[in-house]
This record gives structure tokens, C-alpha cells and sequence, in this order.
């Protein structure tokens, strides 16, 4: 009981100062003593061990009914539950809440583990477990509480001495046993002793770790102000863009592509911001495949269309010329991603961003396949028409964000935007017709008159400036298509088309800004409404509403819209106080940070995530049974057949032995075998006697008797303990993982006992 305490108050103990809740010690002290008491109390009773497992469940339920104010405990449970879930994925707002009745939880399950450990498995399953707890806590940088490890460290000397000699009670070990770990802390160098090359070693591992399952840390997002086009910032649209000239990336592709850096979906009449994108999932984890098959539309067309040559896909490789944010430039449809340098772990969020845990550096390189389309390609509005008819299946996740508008829009531009599509029938006509519309009828400037601080910046440019860069036409066509009902997002990435070789070096001047428009049964497609001009880094030339700009402007003004007259208001008008209050960001900051970040896939992030982790704990709680069992000790103090006793340390005295590298030669028999090792003097014990009984035992089949098991049990002991650390670990192993009816020693020696 006293080592089980020690254990748990070791365990614990670090774990309520990682999540701040020093405060409820006591209550974790009487939660873990009461949870000892229960799992003794079958003993002290003189019952079957496995009602101390019942009785823990019981004992929760009682005291969280107490908490609960007398009905509600398994509800609290599910919530405490919940919220420790939460706290491991990063957000921690819910745990001060069910704080009490987390940490009740936590010190019931972990005092039951080191009571298993501690009063059955001995020594080295506490040990591993314990090696395991330090370095999480080692490998989260957590290590500044190893000091409240020390209780677990009494432990582990009180259970190395009783394994070393039995007779030695606990209360004769604990004193000494706290002295030797009081006197090994205080004696240990501060600044300990390193290893420069075990330290890296160390240092890779726990980076490893860390990149996989604990990346919580702020990371550096792309946006065009890197490149020269926020030069009023970015809460703040428009103004004068000088585009910088630095060269960012090499990029090997087939055709010009367009890589998405940015992913936003919130227009506030200023500023474009992302409030999709706040949730990482690690890019190459099975339980999120179903949820990046969604976001990255994989799924999309179905059926035979997906095979149509509209899909084909292309590689494109990326490698990075200067230091960047975290995020990786890749296309919409992304289908694989292969990192071609190490440290690279990749990430998505439901913004379909992809991403790694640290800054870029000169050098990193990736490989992405794509399926390449956008608007204007040839076929397209017939392929779009067959997979509406198919069916959509991958846009469950769609909701009102993507055609939101403020309130505050002025409803000429929603009149401008249904004139421009008088004539269309199809969503994808409609989304061309703006897309040529704004491309024939705007001017491409990187210095356009600036507009007023209290205007909507797209009303602005729509109805007064009518100038501007890839910023004000990729805003103008996703607030259009919005205004028709189309999902709509706003993208900033870098367009780039590579040479006659397929290689493009990238630069500021290649960023750029278009806008995304979903369809129904095939996803997201590129819609670029930037016009030509002639630098031709904004814009590809072979667009076809480039095209168009070729035609006389006879045929343009045929097609286009009447413009609603200028009714923009000044400032100081009802307009612009609805603007100012909606769009201030001194007013919109609060709501942005008390909002919680929305799951676009709830049944994906939080179903499956759960059923991970339940059948994870169940995997590791086999492993633990497995690994208590393959000691002896533990397996024979839990059966009480005689014959059952005898054949679990005979076992044991046969893998130890086998794995410690002294196995039978060729055509020797059991009591032969056993005469040479004695012979040689390999173990401390002789084995010939334990031989003999069991040539004995399977020839007249003669009644098991005590002593033929305590002859084993001494045989097993003294093997084991004259086995180096690498053949005892290798024994453990073995004996965890391989099945009984495998390595059953009377199988292994079926025809050999009278040889």
C-alpha cells in the first residue's frame, strides 16, 4: 500500500503542476488513498482480487454523486472526460471548470496501475512505466519537475531491494531507501553530465515526439504582407503594393500553378481573416484521412469521372531559397505530399492549409501531387454539369461562412453582380461572367488612389476606384459570387509558371491573391479575375478571359452590365457608422478572441480522434497484462493449480535460458543438455536436478509436488538473475509478444525427454 502511494504521489504529482492544479493536492491524496484502500480491501478480506476492480468504478460514482449535488455523476464524468480530451489538444478553457472531478479521474486510474505494479509485477514493469512517465515529462520540456518525481524513486529502490531479498519488509526499507535517493539528488552535478552526441541523439527523439503528437506552439502564417501588398497593414485593404523582388522558391512543375499559402473565409469590409483554420491535424495520421479527404476535396467527382483527364495529376517540387513562415505553398487538390527533407512533419487545418511544426529554412524541399484545374479550362462546364448530377457527398462540411457578406454592404454591388449574370443558367456560368467581367472592365494598377478609411473597401473599388491589383479583383469576385449564393473563399499564395524546362524561380513579384468558388460534386475551383498586364507576374496569359480583353470594346460594352450610378456615401453618413461598428477592429477583436474556433467536421475530429484514443488505452492496458504476466512471479501467485504453478516457472526456466544464449545442440536431450551447462558452470544454480524431475514427471506421470515447484522457482530465479540487462530486456519482450502455445516449453521438447 505504502509503495503504491509512493507510485501515484510520483506520478501525480508532476502532472498537477503541468496543468496548474497545485491546489487540489488533498484532494488527490484522498482520492488515491481511498482508491488503495478499495483495491486492498478484497485482499485483507480474503476475496478474489478482481472485486478491487469493481469497487474502484463504485467508489468514483459515489464520490462524483457528492460533487455532483446528487444526481448528474456519470454526465460529470462524460464532461471530465471531455475536457481532459480538450486539454491534451490544446484547449484548456474547459478544464479549470471540472477541474475536482478531472483530477478525482486521474489519481483513481493511476493508483490503480501502480498498485498493480507495485503489489504484483515487482521491480522492472514499474521501472518501465515510470522510464516512460520521466520522458514525456523530459520530452515536453517539462523537466524542471523531476523533483516531484522523487516519491516514485523511493518506490522503485523499496521494490528493487524486496526483488533482491525477500524477506526485507517495507517499513525496514522505506527509511533507508528515501536517504539513498535524498543523498543521489543532492549530489548530482547541476548542470548534470552530458554526452554531446547522446544529447542530439536525446534531442532529435524528443523533437520527434513532439512534432507528432504535442505541436501546440504559435506558428508563422503567409500572408501577402511578407511580399509588399498590405502596405497599410493587414487590417487594412488596398493601397499603394510594392512587390518585393527577393527570390522565395524553386519550383519544378509541369504548367502554371497556382500555390495556396492563405485560406480565408471572414470579410469584414477591410480585411479578409480565417476563422476555419484554428484546429492542426497531422497530415499523415489515419484517423484524419477521412477528414483531408474532405477538406482537399479527394473524394471529388465520384465514380468514373474522377478517372475523366480533366483530373490527371501533376507533381510539383518545391524548394524554399530563403527563411518563410510555416506554411507549404501546394496546390487545392492535393492528393500526396512527400517531404524530401528531414524535420519536415506536415499539418492541415479545415481551412485545407498545410503546414509544419517550425519555419522554413533555405533548403527544405517537398513534393506534392495535384489534380491541376481552374476556371476557363476547355470541357469544363459539361464536366461540372455531369458530377452536380452525381451528386455532393464532400461538401457535408459547408456551411454559411462562405457566402456571409456584412451587413453594412452596399446593395448596388449585389444589383451589379445579378446584371453581370443575367444571361447565365449554370453556377459556373455565372462565376465565369464575373470572373470576365471584372477582368475586361477594371484597370490593373500596383498605386491605386487610396481609399477612405470608412468605405467598404470593395464597394470602394466596384463603384469609385476601378483600379487596382490581384488584392482588390480577387475580393471583388468573392464578394460578388457571394452576393448569387456561391461559396466563395479568398486565397493569397503565389502564381507560378516555369519555363520551357518546367522550372520557375519564384519571387515577391509572383505572390498573388484569387479567389475559390465551390461546386456541387466536385469541390473547389480556382477563379483568377487579376487582368493581364504587362509585367505578366500576377496573371496567366492563358486564361480565357484574356482572352477577351483581345476583342474590341464593342463587343465588351455589348456584354456588359449598365453601371448603377455612384452612390457611395461620405463619411459621416448612417453607412458609414454601420461600417465603422462592424468592421473596427478596436470592436471586432474581443468577439474574434472570446469565439470559439469552429469544427467544420465535428464527427470527424471528435468521433474518431475518441475511438483512437479508447482503443489505444485499451491496446496499452493488453500490453500492460501482457508485460505484469511475462514475469513468473505474477503468473503463478495467480493461479492456484499446482500443475498450473509448475509449468508457468518451467516456462520461465526455459526462455531464460534459451534467450540467454545457451539453447540444446543439435540431438541433445533435455537431461543431457542440462549436465553440460552444469558442467560449464553458466548459471549459479544447478539445472540438472529440475531435468531429471521432469524426465521423471513425463515418464511414470507422477503427481505434482511443492517441492518440484519450489525446485523450478529456485532454477528460474538465480537464471534470471545471472542474465546481462540486454538478455533480461530481450526475456521480457519475448515473453510479452510471443504466444504461449508457440513457445509452450512441453512443445518445444515434445520427443526429446527420452532421446
Amino acid at each position: 500500500m505504502i509503495i503504491s502511494l509512493l507510485l501515484a504521489a510520483g506520478f501525480l504529482l508532476p502532472i498537477l503542476h503541468m496543468l496548474n492544479l497545485e491546489a487540489l493536492m488533498p484532494s488527490v491524496f484522498l482520492a488515491s488513498t481511498a482508491s488503495v484502500m478499495l483495491l486492498s480491501l478484497p485482499e485483507w478480506l480474503k476475496k478474489p482480487n478482481w472485486l478491487g476492480v469493481l469497487l474502484i468504478p463504485a467508489g468514483l460514482y459515489a464520490a462524483l454523486t457528492v460533487i455532483s449535488g446528487g444526481n448528474g455523476a456519470l454526465s460529470l464524468i462524460k464532461d471530465s472526460v471531455i475536457a481532459l480530451y480538450l486539454m491534451y489538444a490544446g484547449y484548456d478553457a474547459a478544464l479549470p471548470l471540472y477541474a475536482l472531478p478531472a483530477v478525482i479521474l486521474l489519481s483513481a486510474f493511476i493508483t490503480a496501475v501502480t498498485y498493480l505494479l507495485a503489489s504484483n509485477a515487482g521491480f522492472s514493469p514499474a521501472m518501465t512505466f515510470s522510464g516512460f512517465i520521466l520522458f514525456i515529462l523530459w520530452s515536453t520540456g517539462k523537466g524542471a519537475l523531476f523533483i516531484y518525481f522523487i516519491p516514485s524513486l523511493i518506490a522503485l529502490v523499496i521494490l528493487y531491494a524486496a526483488d533482491k531479498h525477500e524477506n526485507l519488509s517495507t517499513r525496514r526499507i522505506l527509511p533507508v531507501a528515501a536517504i539513498l535517493v535524498a543523498l543521489a539528488y543532492l549530489l548530482v552535478p547541476p548542470g548534470g553530465v552530458v554526452s554531446s552526441e547522446l544529447q542530439k541523439a536525446a534531442q532529435d527523439i524528443r523533437q520527434a515526439i513532439s512534432d507528432h503528437f504535442f505541436f501546440t506552439e504559435p506558428r508563422s502564417i503567409f500572408s501577402l504582407a511578407s511580399e509588399g501588398f498590405y502596405p497599410n497593414g493587414v487590417t487594412q485593404l488596398g493601397g499603394t503594393a510594392e512587390p518585393s523582388e527577393r527570390l522565395v522558391m524553386e519550383v519544378k512543375a509541369e504548367v502554371p500553378v497556382y500555390l495556396r499559402g492563405a485560406i480565408k473565409d471572414e470579410y469584414s469590409g477591410r480585411s479578409w481573416t480565417d476563422t476555419t483554420g484554428g484546429k492542426r491535424l497531422l497530415y499523415v495520421s489515419p484517423i484524419n484521412l477521412s477528414a483531408r479527404n474532405m477538406i482537399f476535396n479527394a473524394n471529388l467527382p465520384e465514380g468514373e469521372l474522377a478517372r475523366s483527364s480533366m483530373m490527371n495529376e501533376i507533381t510539383v517540387t518545391v524548394k524554399l531559397l530563403t527563411q518563410s513562415p510555416t506554411t507549404l505553398y501546394v496546390p487545392q487538390r492535393v492528393r500526396s505530399l512527400q517531404m524530401l527533407t528531414d524535420g519536415m512533419v506536415p499539418y492541415f487545418n479545415n481551412a485545407s492549409e498545410i503546414f509544419v511544426t517550425r519555419d522554413l529554412m533555405p533548403g527544405d524541399t517537398y513534393s506534392v501531387s495535384a489534380a491541376i484545374v481552374k476556371a476557363g479550362d476547355p470541357g469544363l462546364g459539361t464536366f461540372l454539369a455531369a458530377c452536380r448530377e452525381r451528386g455532393d457527398t464532400g461538401g457535408s462540411y459547408l456551411d454559411n461562412r462562405y457566402t456571409a457578406l456584412p451587413e453594412h454592404l452596399d446593395e448596388q454591388i449585389v444589383d451589379l453582380a445579378r446584371r453581370a449574370t443575367d444571361d447565365c443558367l449554370t453556377d459556373y456560368d455565372k462565376a465565369m461572367a464575373l470572373q470576365n467581367y471584372l477582368a475586361r472592365h477594371f484597370k490593373y494598377t500596383l498605386s491605386p488612389e487610396p481609399a477612405q478609411d470608412n468605405v467598404d473597401f470593395v464597394t470602394y473599388f466596384l463603384l469609385r476606384g476601378k483600379e487596382g491589383y490581384c488584392v482588390y479583383f480577387a475580393s471583388a469576385m468573392t464578394v460578388l459570387c457571394r452576393t448569387l449564393g456561391l461559396p466563395a473563399r479568398y486565397i493569397e499564395g503565389f502564381l507560378v509558371e516555369p519555363d520551357a524546362s518546367g522550372v520557375a524561380y519564384v519571387t515577391g513579384k509572383d505572390a498573388h491573391a484569387w479567389t475559390e468558388v465551390y461546386f456541387k460534386g466536385f469541390g473547389w475551383l480556382t477563379f483568377d479575375a487579376t487582368p493581364a498586364h504587362t509585367s505578366n507576374t500576377q496573371r496567366d496569359a492563358d486564361q480565357p478571359q484574356n482572352e477577351n480583353n483581345d476583342q474590341n470594346e464593342e463587343d465588351d460594352s455589348g456584354d456588359a452590365p449598365e453601371m448603377p450610378p455612384d452612390t457611395t456615401q461620405e463619411p459621416g453618413g448612417e453607412e458609414d457608422d454601420n461600417l465603422e461598428s462592424d468592421t473596427n477592429p478596436e470592436h471586432q477583436q474581443p468577439e474574434q478572441e472570446e469565439e470559439e474556433q469552429p469544427n467544420l467536421v465535428p464527427d470527424l475530429s471528435h468521433l474518431w480522434p475518441m475511438l483512437f484514443y479508447i482503443l489505444l488505452t485499451l491496446l496499452l492496458l493488453l500490453f500492460m497484462w501482457r508485460f505484469v504476466y511475462a514475469f513468473p512471479q505474477m503468473a503463478a501467485k495467480h493461479t492456484k493449480r499446482l500443475r498450473d504453478q509448475y509449468d508457468i516457472w518451467m516456462q520461465a526456466v526455459y526462455d531464460a535460458v534459451y534467450l540467454s544464449g545457451h539453447g540444446k545442440l543439435p540431438g541433445e536431450t533435455l537431461t543431457a543438455h542440462a549436465a553440460r551447462l552444469d558442467l560449464l558452470k553458466v548459471f549459479p544454480v544447478p539445472l540438472l536436478p529440475v531435468a531429471d524431475i521432469l524426465s521423471h514427471m513425463s515418464y511414470s506421470r507422477h503427481p505434482i509436488e511443492s517441492s518440484y515447484i519450489n525446485s523450478a522457482r529456485k532454477a528460474c530465479l538465480s537464471v534470471m538473475r545471472g542474465m546481462t540487462a540486454p538478455q533480461r530486456l530481450r526475456f521480457v519482450l519475448y515473453r510479452t509478444f510471443v504466444p504461449r502455445r508457440k513457445s509452450h516449453y512441453l512443445k518445444k521438447l515434445s520427443g526429446q525427454l527420452g532421446k
